[in-house]
């Protein structure tokens, strides 16, 4: 299903978190200044009128009655227990630089107001912006909330760029996958918020009120104005954006050590009862590994390598075969330091850079319990297939077990290179089925 990166922001959080800290009275509304401008404000605040941006005069004239305190900072103490909450949910989970709101990493099957309920009471209320895009899903979120606050209607329900929700406690933009020039379109250019704002200034003195403005400018002419921001500004007018949502605490690892009473050959059944633990620990956690580091005593001194995988693994064939790898590649590079029959006395497995996988099975043609079924082949996919047989021969293609009569075949979940042969007709010999 892919994963979706949303952007929160909360009003009273801050509020909530200074009313704790300084043991404040709960009835009286509370509004936090941070220089001249008021950063946050709780709930009875809010409903007087008192809204982020304004000056003291503007919150006294809307709550009279209102306690002002001055931020500590722009410390994300008051994100703590949010923090906290939301780091069950994923460990890609990263607060903004100001201290504003938080970016988090799902998968796109779980939405992230499903974990609300353990927010109570640490915040009034939470705009949400969700896309594919760190950039986005934080446009998405500062436009919900600018929406809100000028008490514009926002009518829940599909739109053309999306969806809109609304409960009591939070308001959700979520952009649509391929909509993402759309929601800029009409968009202010002020929602590009990685733009300094002298350079927004120059935009809009040039004319250019909205991002559509900027789409239709070729990053050439736009440099000759603003120089090289024209071009990281002109991607980001398209919806492009490759940052993603770093982890909130230090990547973590995985470690396992062994000892032997008796010395052993060193060979991958050694490794065995380890990595069925690592495996297993990994798929409880929903994670996956991108580097492998294996140390190895005997007698022969220490060896110690690490391996870079080009791809996350996360079952026990893909980490048993990376190992298995990795071990031959130490005994055979080990040269002269390593005796013709080695004997291993205890090895220390590590697992690093962990990221986390949703994997899910997906059957190709239908549900699960209809894969051992003898099935035709459907019109297209045939006519695609004698395309191919025609322009590259007829043996150029097989797929599967093709009966001579009616071209039935049982189908098969093929590994990734034999699934590439279908396009690559020469990383197949002749007359070898890719099932086989």
């Amino acid at each position: 299903m892919g994963q979706v990166v949303s952007y929160l922001t909360f009003i009273g959080a801050k509020a909530h978190w200074e009313r704790l800290s300084r043991n404040l009275n709960p009835e009286v509304p509370l509004v936090v200044m941070s220089g001249s401008l008021v950063q946050d404000c709780d709930e009875k605040a809010w409903r007087s009128g008192v809204r982020p941006g304004d000056t003291l005069r503007q919150a006294k004239i809307a709550a009279p009655g209102c306690q002002v305190i001055k931020s500590a900072g722009d410390d994300i103490g008051h994100l703590k227990g949010i923090l906290d909450a939301l780091s069950t949910a994923s460990p890609l989970l990263e607060p903004s630089e100001d201290g504003s709101g938080v970016f988090i990493d799902l998968p796109q099957e779980t939405p992230v107001v499903s974990y609300f309920p353990s927010l109570s009471g640490m915040f009034a209320k939470a705009f949400v912006g969700s896309s594919r895009s760190k950039m986005l899903a934080k446009s998405a979120a500062i436009w919900i909330s600018e929406q809100y606050a000028s008490n514009q209607k926002l009518f829940p329900g599909k739109v053309g760029w999306g969806s809109l929700k609304q409960a009591e406690d939070y308001l959700w933009a979520d952009i649509e996958a391929g909509k993402e020039k759309v929601f800029l379109a009409n968009a202010p250019i002020k929602l590009l918020w990685q733009v300094p704002a002298e350079v927004i200034f120059t935009l809009t003195s040039l004319g250019l009120k909205r991002i559509k403005d900027l789409q239709k400018i070729s990053a050439y002419d736009l440099s000759r104005q603003i120089g090289d921001w024209a071009y990281p500004i002109k991607e980001w007018a398209n919806g492009e954006d490759r940052s993603r949502v770093k982890p909130l605490y230090p990547p973590m690892s995985i470690t396992r050590e062994a000892d032997f009473q008796e010395p052993v050959v060193p060979c991958i059944e050694m490794l065995e009862p380890k990595l069925g633990e690592i495996a297993r620990e990994l798929s409880e956690k929903g994670l996956g590994c991108r580097t492998i580091r294996l140390s190895l005593n005997g007698d022969f001194p220490v060896l110690s390598r690490q391996k870079k995988l080009a791809r996350t693994a996360c079952s026990l064939p893909s980490i048993r075969l990376a190992v298995k790898s990795l071990l031959e590649e130490m005994i055979l590079e080990a040269g002269t330091q390593v005796p013709q029959n080695p004997s291993v006395t205890g090895f220390c497995l590590t697992l690093s850079d962990l990221s986390p996988v949703f994997s899910k099975p997906i059957s190709l043609f239908g549900p699960l319990d209809r894969e051992t079924e003898t099935r035709a082949i459907p019109v297209s996919l045939g006519l695609a297939l004698d395309g191919l047989e025609s322009k590259f021969g007829h043996n150029a293609v097989t797929w599967g077990k093709k009966d001579k009569e009616d071209r039935r075949f049982k189908p098969e979940v093929l590994r990734r290179e034999q699934m590439l042969s279908i396009w690559d007709p020469m990383r197949i010999a002749p007359e070898q089925a890719v099932g086989s």
